[in-house]
């Protein structure tokens, strides 16, 4: 089974990147090709094979009890939202000057947000979805340093501590004049330092004061950065660099929880024995383990040991007492 999980990270699921990284794939499409996986993984020249544990779980990360395998509906959206990012990075490339122009598109903008988006093709529509919608996991994690603040909403995007100021300050963006438009609509930078100038409608109430100034105190955190232009980031990772990779693994940690304690048995633990172990669910009512543990200085040797059942011959172990053991503290690891 570790082979056949090998070839399908490693071939078979690289032999569509191609169009997957252009077009969105139809769900039906997707759908059949995790069909063509699953049935490979689970022993496919087999009339009835069965398919032991969901799809699902078998794409979870390692860390997170799945075997670190790439839905094809999950690939297919994390490569074309590397369109969007390379949209807001590489500026000066061609094909970016063509979508500029042929749909009407602000050259400042670091997101394709604006423009007709009836008259798009079916193509561009589909890769510059995400940058309409701000609950999209992509979108969400996409933040701004302030340059020139030409490319930024003030009140949408976020390039502060919070997603939007419209949303972290209600009050005052309620009184203000403004309601929409760019940084630099409202502030200039003087001598190495922005100052700004929001027009508000109204004087302040006495019990709106502290908002202001802690609204103020967020402008001057977020205007700290000493850079000529805009630029674009995405927080979904340490680097703040988009890879295709890490939207996969956002996307399972949103709604998963990694337990340290797997991070500490996966981290040595081979390839084949890994592949196994979740079969162990199934098995563990026909068969009987031992798990003996061996101490030797501040290691833990962990010794495991299982009996053939009576009809086949199994070479994995249920380790969930090895598990409970760790978080306890009952057994040292280094």
């Amino acid at each position: 089974m570790a082979g056949r999980i090998t070839l399908v990270k490693s071939v078979l699921s690289n032999l569509p990147v191609y169009y997957l990284s252009i077009f969105r794939a139809p769900v039906s499409v997707a759908n059949s090709l995790n069909r063509l996986f699953a049935k490979f993984i689970w022993g496919h020249n087999k009339a009835k094979a069965i398919h032991w544990i969901k799809w699902d779980t078998l794409c979870l990360p390692r860390d997170l009890g799945g075997m670190g395998l790439v839905d094809v509906k999950v690939k297919n959206q994390a490569l074309l939202n590397k369109w969007l990012w390379c949209f807001g990075t590489e500026n000066d490339k061609l094909w970016r000057r063509v979508i500029v122009a042929k749909y009407g598109l602000s050259n400042d903008n670091l997101t394709p947000c604006e423009g007709s988006f009836g008259k798009e093709s079916w193509v561009w529509r589909n890769i510059s979805r995400p940058a309409r919608n701000n609950d999209d996991p992509f979108t969400k994690h996409l933040k701004f340093l302030l340059g020139d603040g030409k490319s930024i909403n003030f009140w949408e995007d976020q390039w502060t501590d919070f997603p939007s100021l419209r949303v972290a300050f209600p009050r005052i963006f309620s009184i203000s004049v403004l309601k929409s438009g760019k940084v630099c609509e409202y502030g200039a930078k003087v001598d190495g330092s922005w100052q700004w100038n929001i027009p508000l409608r109204r004087c302040f109430f006495d019990w709106e004061i502290n908002q202001w100034e802690s609204f103020m105190k967020v402008l001057s955190k977020a205007a700290s950065t000493n850079l000529p232009k805009d630029e674009l980031r995405w927080t979904g990772n340490s680097n703040e660099v988009y890879l295709p990779k890490d939207f996969g693994r956002l996307l399972s940690s949103n709604s998963s929880s990694i337990d340290p304690c797997w991070r500490i048995i996966w981290a040595k633990c081979p390839a084949l024995f890994a592949d196994n172990i979740k079969l162990c669910a199934r098995y563990k009512q026909k068969y009987k383990w031992e798990i003996t543990f061996a101490y030797r200085e501040a290691n833990v040797t962990a010794h495991l040991l299982a009996r053939k059942g009576a009809r086949r011959g199994v070479n994995w172990v249920w380790i969930n007492s090895a598990a409970a053991d760790l978080k306890q503290g009952e057994l040292g690891v280094e």
